[in-house]
């Protein structure tokens, strides 16, 4: 390497350029070159024939001030080669200065792209936001139409109660006067054709009522509300009242208040399960029904003490199965249909046993809620979604229709890449795998795992091969592939009893 020209340097010193290298070529009046100095390899000019460069610079420099120094635009050598150009004039002499800028390039090109990146990010983080905004505004409209749909239920149950109440005492009036004339009365035969049609009221209010049920929705109301348990008993009281009327029957209510933390549950959640276990108790008890409604600063308890026999299986089916009741069932029927579907929905939980004495026990046990609300599958507030990876159309089907009874949403997936990457950017509480139809979901399961995926991994159906045996500790239950709706439900709540 050879040193640049004196004039080139004082041209340097002179504009306070400090480059990383430099060479220079210097020419005569008539653009024939003289010769070269500086870093030329750097620049790929050490090899260049001096026709080439001749030809090259004139045609750049032509018409180019040799005044001073002159800097000209940046030139591209290829090979990554950058380079600034200058014109420095010396009497019979100029000299073309390639200045090496390829890291300032670079740079630049680098602050460009993370400029370009940051645009985009944001570009993309505002249509999320705006994303975000439409599936609160449809959540909200969702809860809106759903908080309406039961508002409209209840009036339509009351207005059924209250019809029902009115036909049945039309019909206690009419039986009274016809037992009350004497036997060679004439109106009798207008009195038994007033029975009659009271009785056929009766019957189509009860049948409008069955209908009612049967459209309640799956979806709860998670407004938090806070309930007095002196309150909540003279609600009790107030809806059993009808049934107390009996002479045959009594009810003793007692009330523990085990924390001085305040009860707080899903409106109407306690007096609605409560409601029911106490209509079921008292229609098969015969006697006194003595009931304890305690409160422990985590679970509000009924418990119902009676000399009634045990739940048969097709009334314990009842409580759990959820088969709907039919037009013609007994009001038994319909309370325990009440009751379980209730119990589930809030996440309650009803025990049967026999005490001591040998008296029938009916326990519901409802858990209270906090302040924040969780995502956790085990706690009151989970609602879902539910994730099926799944190879078979109508066994996923069958999935979505039981499922959506309860008003759990669930999405199907498939064990292919994109459905693992999908899961791992919106991960739901709980995934559960055929294991029949779907061949990869051990590995996409030990893969959400490795991920650090926190939710419930369910299999269904059993791990043939050897090697998939290995995984078995990634699942967090095994269950049959014909598991029924009450299995599933109670290992996804985290239920180990009845």
């Amino acid at each position: 390497m050879s040193a640049l020209p004196d004039a080139v340097q004082r041209y340097l010193r002179r504009e306070q350029i400090a480059p990383l290298a430099a060479a220079a070529l210097s020419f005569d009046g008539d653009w024939r070159l003289l010769g070269r100095s500086g870093e030329l390899t750097r620049f790929a000019l050490d090899q260049a024939a001096d026709a080439d460069l001749e030809r090259q610079f004139r045609e750049l420099c032509m018409g180019q001030s040799r005044l001073g120094g002159t800097r000209l635009s940046q030139l591209d050598l290829g090979e990554g080669h950058n380079a600034d150009v200058h014109l420095v004039a010396e009497q019979s002499q100029v000299h073309v200065v390639l200045l090496d800028v390829h890291e300032a390039v670079e740079q630049e090109r680098s602050w460009q792209q993370n400029a370009q990146e940051a645009k985009l990010r944001s570009y993309e983080q505002g249509r999320q936001l705006r994303d975000l905004r439409q599936q609160r505004i449809s959540i909200e409209a969702e809860r809106d139409a759903a908080k309406a749909q039961a508002s409209e239920l209840s009036a339509r149950n009351q207005l059924f109660d209250q019809r029902l109440r009115g036909v049945l005492a039309e019909i206690e009036r009419s039986a009274e006067r016809l037992l009350a004339l004497p036997a060679e009365h004439g109106g009798r035969q207008r009195e038994t054709e007033l029975l009659r049609q009271a009785i056929s009221q009766a019957d189509r209010c009860r049948l409008s009522l069955a209908r009612a049920v049967a459209r309640i929705s799956g979806q709860v109301d998670d407004t938090i509300s806070q309930v007095a348990l002196d309150q909540l008993s003279a609600e009790l009281y107030a809806s059993v009242a009808v049934l107390l009327e009996a002479p045959e029957r009594s009810l003793s209510l007692r009330l523990q208040q085990r924390s001085p933390e305040p009860l707080r549950m899903v409106a109407g959640a306690a007096a609605e399960i409560f409601h029911y276990a106490l209509w079921a108790s008292l229609l098969r008890c015969r006697g006194e029904l003595e009931a304890v409604l305690r409160w422990d600063g985590q679970f509000a308890q009924l418990q119902c003490n009676s000399d009634s026999d045990d739940l048969s299986l097709t009334e314990s089916a009842l409580l759990w199965d959820q088969q709907l009741p039919a037009v013609d069932d007994p009001p038994l029927t319909y309370a325990l249909f009440g009751l379980g579907r209730s119990a589930h929905r809030h996440h309650g939980r009803v025990l049967e046993q026999r005490d001591s004495d040998g008296r029938h026990r009916l326990l519901i046990s409802l858990p209270g809620r906090r302040e924040e609300p969780s995502g956790d599958i085990t706690s009151p507030g989970f609602r879902g979604p539910v994730g099926l990876i799944c190879g078979d159309a109508e066994y996923a089907e069958e999935w979505v229709a039981q499922l959506a009874t309860r008003g759990i949403p669930l999405s199907l997936h498939s064990a292919d890449p994109e459905s693992l990457q999908a899961l791992y950017e919106n991960p739901p509480p709980a995934l559960l795998f055929d294991l029949q139809s779907a061949a990869g979901a051990p590995a996409m399961a030990y893969k959400l795992r490795a991920r650090g995926y926190p939710g419930m991994l369910l299999a269904l159906g059993e791990l043939g091969h050897p090697m998939t045996n290995s995984m078995a500790a990634t699942w967090s239950a095994m269950l049959p592939r014909d598991c029924s709706l009450r299995q599933l439900l109670r290992t996804l709540s985290g239920r180990s009893g009845a």
